[in-house]
């Protein structure tokens, strides 16, 4: 198991795991988890990618974003 941190303004911003395809139109409807206490400790278990954007609106195509790596 792998554990990472984020740090973010939890008053203006949110972090969403989402699949490939959400996080590639940066559709933040349908998140599979969503964090919001900007300090967000993400619990890495299986190997493959994990795609992750930001809730604020607009953030995400502005490049707030981003892709964890996990093998093991």
């Amino acid at each position: 198991m792998c554990s990472c941190m984020h740090k973010y303004d939890a008053k203006v911003d949110s972090v969403l795991q989402v699949t490939k395809e959400n996080y590639d139109s940066c559709n933040t409807s349908k998140p599979l988890k969503q964090y919001n206490d900007g300090d967000t400790k993400f619990e890495l278990d299986n190997s493959g990618a994990y795609f992750f954007i930001s809730g604020a609106p607009d953030h995400c195509a502005k490049g707030q974003r981003f892709i964890l790596l996990y093998s093991f």
